[in-house]
């Protein structure tokens, strides 16, 4: 086991006051434009975001300024959170709904400030969440985003088609993945978008489904990551030739390396990184399942790895020594855009087709056990009767 390179980190007394009283934390992401962080605070029923400033030197130097505790009515043990842009945040409530908000700017010397929710994608209702613990978007399109949910004690994924030009609104929702889930408790999304890695809380692995258009609820991983104790956060790094993994039952993230072949196939971490001392990680450790870090997330040059839980609520890790250079499969062209729309198209066509073929099915098997019904034929004469006197 390696032990991290942890980074320094010029922290204002406003942003060290609020780390200190922001209780467990869970998820936590970086914006696309690198310049805040937001992190979930289950306890407290909110959001902390900070302003990060990352200094350009040999040696990544990281400045914490203008913390903002974001509140809002409807947040309900926030426990997943994600940048849909450098403006708006989605947030998964574990005992609520997933909700898209729009941050508020820092405040120099810190404060809380009340925030309204943008959209919403209802517990229990056609959106099909229920315990929502956490969360991704990828943009698919103008003005359009993908948003995947880690539904945690239901077990399954819900994928939902986002409108930024109608505020977020769903324009479908399906449940995406469901066989073989035990507390589906991280989600991530390969930066070519060919992947999608769930992490798999209760079967101690993180399972790699390949981001087609047959993917559906009864599909089977096509890749495992095994070995971990209990998964919980999971990133792609730039490249998307290794994966990190927080393990929430042990003091380490596993490093994984993507074979010859791809994803495919069973693996074993090619590395540990050791992120917390034995006083942190047994001080948290409550149950075999507490102790470790919760929330990863990446910079988004990939350099710096900020690791997020209860005892520890917010550190930084040099990945210097794993970037990749990034591959052209990464560049946002408009060949890839344009591909990327017309899978997403399909894919709803082939859904709602299937789901048209099912109703179909259902209304004609009813309609059998209405004419098989003893009622229904007993009323046989009368129905003739009725039938030729309008004529």
């Amino acid at each position: 086991m390696d032990s991290a390179l942890f980074l320094q980190t010029d922290t204002a007394p406003a942003v060290r006051a609020a780390l200190a009283g922001i209780g467990r934390t869970e998820d936590v992401h970086w914006s696309p434009d690198g310049r805040r962080i937001a992190l979930a605070a289950l306890a407290r029923d909110a959001l902390l975001v900070i302003d990060v400033t990352i200094r350009n030197d040999e040696v990544p130097q990281l400045a914490l300024t203008r913390p903002v505790e974001v509140r809002c009515a409807e947040f309900r043990r926030p426990h997943g959170v994600f940048w849909i842009d450098e403006r708006t945040v989605m947030v998964a409530n574990r005992e609520g709904d997933v909700l898209v908000i729009a941050p508020p700017a820092g405040i120099d010397e810190g404060g809380m400030r009340e925030v309204e929710v943008l959209q919403t994608l209802r517990a229990k209702g056609p959106d099909q969440v229920m315990t929502p613990g956490s969360v991704s978007v990828a943009r698919v399109g103008p003005d359009l985003y993908e948003a995947l949910v880690c539904n945690n004690y239901a077990d399954r994924v819900t994928r939902h088609l986002l409108d930024a030009r109608a505020a977020y609104a769903a324009r479908s929702s399906c449940v995406l993945l469901h066989s073989g889930l035990g507390i589906p408790d991280g989600v991530a999304v390969s930066h070519d978008g060919e992947w999608i890695a769930i992490s798999n809380h209760e079967h101690h692995c993180v399972c790699l489904y390949r981001n087609r258009i047959e993917l559906d609820a009864v599909s089977a991983p096509e890749g495992v990551l095994e070995g971990i104790g209990y998964p919980h956060g999971v990133r792609f790094m730039p490249g998307d030739g290794h994966i990190l993994v927080a393990d929430a039952g042990a003091p380490c993230v596993h490093l994984f390396a993507r074979g010859d072949a791809g994803w495919e196939g069973r693996r074993t971490a090619a590395r540990l990184l050791r992120v917390f001392d034995d006083e942190t990680y047994l001080r948290g450790r409550h149950n075999p399942k507490e102790g470790g870090p919760k929330g990863i997330a990446l910079d988004p040059a990939g350099r710096v790895m900020a690791i997020t839980c209860e005892e520890c609520p917010l550190t930084f890790v040099d990945l210097r020594p794993f970037v990749l250079a990034r591959s052209a499969a990464n560049r946002a062209d408009a060949d890839a855009g344009v591909e990327r729309m017309r899978a997403i198209v399909l894919r709803e066509a082939a859904r709602a087709r299937r789901s048209d073929i099912a109703a179909w099915l259902q209304a004609t098997e009813r309609l059998h056990a209405i004419e098989s019904s003893l009622s229904w034929r007993m009323t046989a004469p009368l129905r003739w009767i009725v039938d030729r006197v309008r004529r």
